[in-house]
């Protein structure tokens, strides 16, 4: 008899998490353009066709038109599907819209002290005018033996 009231106990507290979880999903997506209702925490992966998407999106936007909202896990994304839509979006509402999401490559190295540039050190066009280029004297000294330099310090151990 504990048994079956320990399960009653537990099948209704998750259906009030799921009637919880529908519920913020309809509040928070109100002013959100319309798209496929998302199951709690898969989202709308089950709706997309992970083997060919724009395909998935084309048939998407047949439905719901050429801007509408999916849930992929619990993250909501607005999908831009056509020229006509995207220039609307870039020319007429570019503040609405000039924010970026989160990307979990940063997320993951964020206040670590790991700082990301996308510059070389190696294109210092006074220390080596032609990177493209392989020159022993970028390395070598009048000798022929190897001079050490600050460009080196990113390449040491």
């Amino acid at each position: 008899m504990a048994v079956l009231g320990i399960t009653i106990a537990l099948l209704v507290w998750v259906a009030t998490l799921l009637v919880i979880s529908i519920w913020k999903q309809i509040y928070n997506s109100w002013n959100l353009p319309p798209g496929p209702f998302p199951l709690p925490i898969l989202g709308n992966i089950f709706q997309l066709d992970l083997k060919d998407i724009p395909k998935s999106f084309t048939k998407l936007a047949k439905r719901f038109g050429p801007v509408f909202t999916l849930h992929l896990g619990s993250r909501r994304i607005v999908v831009l599907h056509g020229y006509k839509a995207v220039k609307e979006v870039l020319l007429n509402h570019k503040n609405e819209f000039s924010g970026r999401g989160d990307i979990p490559v940063f997320q993951e190295y964020k206040n670590k002290g790991i700082i990301f540039n996308n510059d070389s050190l190696l294109y210092d066009s006074h220390e080596f005018p032609d990177p493209e280029k392989f020159k022993p004297e970028h390395f070598l000294n009048e000798n022929g033996k190897f001079k050490y330099s600050d460009y080196f310090k990113a390449f040491s151990a």
